[in-house]
């Protein structure tokens, strides 16, 4: 997806018209330079020693759940956020909002944005863009909406210092950076995938000589990319029906950027020889071939829940292959829905909870909510609030939110055909969270004589831990050693 900073464009690949730049970026764009900076030294990358920093764990690294919202609704929606249980978001921060002209650093636009995040409780990851008018070189055409682009920039020096400035100036408040958003889409990074891939190294660098607890990730594979990947590599396998009905499953609601109807193989084959996916299919091997530049690889998706294990299994099968797994974050995750005359919010609400589950199950140390807004909606993605007030996804969000957020350990459960779950370990305790295809009833190794069983309206129940009921609708099962139960739900969706 695209990045618009303070003000969010999304096309992927021309899959969706990119909406408007805000009022609010044009005056930013006009008053940055005219804004007196702080003095800051330059740094070189001569001056500097890689650092290499030690591997994360997957399984102890405590979870964390949020939302995202456009950059100018940060400081009037994060308290509403903080009440659904969101602690982690994720803004862009372009290079000429930091640096307008070389060497004068200008912090006005981004503390306030950061300082409204921090102040609801929110950890913070940054999108940074390389994107100047003084710093990067030209793009061979300038974007049809006007905006500056991502491209190289001139001096690698320039951009090390740059990179370093931020991670100095926000230690401590900011503990993640993605080196640019998606840029194996020719939008979003119009420039080689070689050319990224130098910028990555010089940012991981950048950031971890600044501030070595910080994390960094790659730009993001979108959901429609990682979902051509996993049906190329079936199709290059020597398994093109299987690739067929992969492909078929994961863009039946959400067609993303790829376009046209998969009928057979030949049509599959048809796409998979596109230009952009094509280029998508080379950066997704440079890209673990790079991925000692990365502490933690990025996700987007959108597709059905029942596909997303499939996907993280390859995303961490690639990784092991290149030098060692790492933890996966999903900075975009929730519902796309091409055709909203057939969407179902109850149906978003269930899958809402298997979604984040699944993705926090299987090695995801992040899961952000795109979009907590219905802003999105015209491009496919439901929100969880609109004008009418919170819906059902809201509450499923609230659920997952408050018994998922710091968990660790996370084991995927084996419950026979067609019934699905994860473990965790929580400062409160054990957490399941389960569900089924069809009706049926299971037993969990839970050590009290009752289960609390917790629906997604948030209704709590009783039950026996060996004949636990579980149905299509997901539950959060935990041990129970009260003696009474709340039975009203935290919010009431309508």
């Amino acid at each position: 997806m695209r990045v618009a900073p303070f003000g969010r464009q999304r096309t992927t690949a021309g899959a969706h018209q990119s909406k408007p730049y805000s009022i609010f970026i044009v005056a930013l764009i006009f008053l940055i330079p005219l804004l007196e900076p702080p003095a800051a030294g330059a740094i070189s990358i001569s001056q500097t020693r890689p650092r290499i920093p030690s591997a994360i764990s997957i399984s102890a690294t405590p979870r964390l759940i949020g939302s995202y919202v456009q950059e100018q609704d940060v400081s009037t929606l994060c308290s509403q956020e903080q009440t659904y249980g969101a602690r982690f978001t994720w803004i862009a921060i372009p290079w000429y909002a930091i640096e307008p002209n070389q060497g004068r650093f200008v912090w006005t636009a981004v503390d306030p944005i950061v300082q409204a995040a921090r102040a609801c409780g929110m950890e913070i990851g940054a999108h940074v863009l390389s994107r100047s008018t003084w710093a990067t070189l030209p793009p061979s055409a300038p974007a049809p909406s006007g905006a500056l682009i991502s491209m190289p920039p001139k001096n690698w020096n320039d951009y090390y210092n740059f990179v370093y400035q931020l991670a100095s100036h926000y230690k401590g408040s900011i503990s993640r950076y993605s080196i640019e958003n998606e840029a194996h889409s020719s939008t979003n990074w119009p420039s080689s995938p070689n050319s990224y891939f130098q910028m990555l190294a010089s940012g991981f660098r950048a950031v971890h000589d600044a501030d070595p607890s910080a994390l960094v990730e790659d730009a993001g594979l979108s959901s429609s990319t990682l979902g051509a990947l996993v049906a190329n590599d079936l199709f290059q396998s020597g398994n093109a029906q299987g690739a067929v009905q992969f492909w078929q499953g994961y863009f039946a609601d959400y067609h993303g950027p790829f376009g046209g109807t998969v009928n057979n193989v030949s049509d599959l084959q048809a796409l998979l020889s596109q230009p952009e996916l094509q280029r998508s299919i080379q950066w997704a091997s440079l890209l673990y071939a790079n991925s000692q530049y990365f502490d933690v690889q990025q996700i987007h998706y959108f597709a059905p829940w029942d596909k997303l294990s499939q996907i993280t299994d390859w995303v961490h099968n690639q990784l092991r292959s290149h030098g060692g797994d790492k933890p996966l974050d999903f900075w975009e995750l929730g519902y796309g829905w091409d055709n909203m005359s057939t969407y179902d919010p109850q149906a978003h609400a269930r899958d809402e909870v298997k979604i984040f589950a699944t993705a926090l199950g299987e090695g995801g140390i992040g899961a952000i909510q795109f979009e907590f807004t219905d802003y999105a909606i015209s491009i496919g993605h439901p929100g969880l609030i609109t004008s009418a007030g919170p819906q059902p996804p809201a509450q499923s969000f609230q659920l997952v939110a408050q018994k998922l957020n710091g968990a660790v350990n996370p084991q995927r459960l084996n419950l026979g055909s067609s019934t699905y779950g994860y473990r965790f370990d929580t400062a409160h305790g054990t957490v399941y969270v389960v569900w089924a295809d069809v009706t049926t009833s299971i037993s969990l190794p839970l050590s009290t004589r009752n289960a609390r069983v917790t629906d997604i309206t948030e209704t709590q129940t009783l039950a026996d831990p060996k004949r636990i009921a579980v149905t299509t609708s997901p539950i959060v099962v935990e041990p129970w050693t009260g003696s009474n139960l709340l039975y009203l739900p935290i919010v009431q969706a309508r």
